[in-house]
């Protein structure tokens, strides 16, 4: 019965109209970061995390590219940015690092976390199958698929996909 609940909850929770926020305010309202104590996501404490998020949501913007030093603030900015696809614009993703180790740590530690405890996310996380979270693809309850893996050809090619963010691309093969 519990999970039938969770899983009405997360139904409900998918079907909700998306909130009438820009993307960083949302995010500053619902993504609790890993490991902050308790900490939201601050647009302003990196400059420009604001405008990059503005372009993600803007439909004639074709590519972004960021170049941050170290520890600035961009593997938030994608925990926050695929939290936000999740819950108020869901479709299928895909997120690629170096190789496939990395990117499985990162899911592992940071966003499937992220996703665990943002408000908006957390409904939609206990009402997907755990088989259905896996570190290289999550099929989630809202809808949409979100894909995790190196940047190779076998990760790359092949799917449809709405939004497509790469880190540490400098290293990609």
């Amino acid at each position: 019965m519990q999970f039938l609940n969770a899983m009405v909850a997360g139904v409900s929770e998918g079907m909700t109209p998306p909130e009438d926020l820009a993307m960083a305010d949302w995010c500053a309202k619902n993504v609790q970061l890993v490991g902050g104590k308790g900490t939201y996501f601050d647009p302003e404490a990196v400059p420009g995390q604001r405008v990059i998020m503005e372009w993600l949501e803007d439909h004639e913007t074709e590519q972004v590219n960021g170049v941050w030093p170290t520890g600035t603030g961009k593997s938030v900015l994608f925990e926050s940015w695929i939290c936000h696809i999740v819950s108020e614009t869901p479709a299928d993703c895909q997120f690629s690092h170096q190789t496939d180790r990395p990117a499985r740590q990162w899911v592992a530690k940071r966003v499937y976390p992220a996703l665990q405890n943002c408000n908006k996310t957390r409904p939609i996380m206990a009402a997907t199958h755990r088989h259905k979270k896996r570190k290289e693809e999550m099929e989630l309850a809202s809808g949409c698929t979100l894909y995790f893996g190196g940047a190779n050809m076998s990760n790359l090619q092949d799917k449809s996909l709405v939004f497509i963010g790469g880190q540490e691309m400098h290293d990609w093969p």
